[in-house]
C-alpha cells in the first residue's frame, strides 16, 4: 500500500508540473483529487480514534 505521504508528495508534483507547463484545467483536478485524499485521511483517524477508545473501554470491562 502506498504511504499517505508519497500520494500528498505525487498530488503536490503533480499540481508543480501542471503550473509549469500552462495546464491550468488539470490543476482543478489535482486540487480536487487532493481535497478528496485529505478529507479521507482526515475520516480514517477520526474514526481510528474512536476504535482505539473502544477498544480501551471493552480492556476495562
Amino acid at each position: 500500500m502506498i504511504q499517505k505521504n508519497t500520494l500528498v508528495l505525487l498530488i503536490g508534483f503533480g499540481i508543480g508540473y501542471c503550473i509549469y507547463s500552462h495546464r491550468y484545467q488539470e490543476i482543478i483536478i489535482f486540487l480536487v483529487v487532493g481535497m478528496i485524499m485529505m478529507a479521507g485521511m482526515f475520516a480514517v483517524t477520526v474514526i481510528e480514534g474512536m476504535c482505539d477508545s473502544l477498544i480501551e473501554k471493552i480492556r476495562e470491562l
